[in-house]
């Protein structure tokens, strides 16, 4: 059957990785169903899509398996983490991860007015430039927060200019200022 089809194509790409990544609408959960007898290195799973019943799905599905459930869509993660995620694998990490921690700290903390402030600091950039957090504008934001210089991005996909690239850095460092 194709479910089975791609149940085992899934199987074959997760051997390595002992997770397997949920893209939005693309598969069933029952695809997971016996996976840990085939992949005994399996521990868990990557959500990417921003659909939260699909996501609570997937956490109703991985606690009983003691699964690790990661999500993958920085600008929604306190959404993720009050249904119950354990984690989050995000590009802008990679320069706002004092942020994120901050915000993750205040949700465990109880302080849901700050952790939600810290998470939407960031809507008013995002949504003023929707490429702003594109594959090589992260590069180019790796570069600017951490000092260090990270080179551009892999072909095909071309540097964004240096000088848009400190714009967006510096509207980021005013939004991070006021937090």
């Amino acid at each position: 059957s194709s479910s089975q089809s791609l149940r085992e194509h899934n199987w074959s790409c997760s051997l390595w990785v002992g997770r397997w990544y949920s893209f939005p609408s693309s598969l069933p959960l029952e695809i997971l169903e016996g996976i840990e007898n085939q992949i005994p290195s399996f521990r868990g799973l990557k959500f990417s899509g921003t659909d939260l019943r699909d996501l609570g799905q997937c956490v109703c599905y991985c606690r009983p398996h003691g699964w690790s459930l990661l999500y993958g869509v920085d600008e929604h993660l306190l959404g993720a983490v009050v249904l119950g995620v354990n984690g989050a694998v995000g590009s802008t990490y990679n320069y706002l991860g004092n942020i994120m921690n901050s915000m993750l700290t205040a949700f465990e903390k109880g302080d849901i007015a700050q952790a939600r402030n810290l998470q939407v600091c960031l809507t008013p950039l995002n949504s003023a430039n929707p490429d702003c957090f594109s594959l090589p504008m992260n590069k180019q934001l790796m570069s600017e927060f951490s000092g260090l210089h990270m080179g551009p991005p892999r072909l095909p996909l071309l540097p964004c200019p240096p000088d848009h690239a400190k714009s967006i850095a510096q509207k980021l460092r005013d939004v991070l200022a006021e937090q």
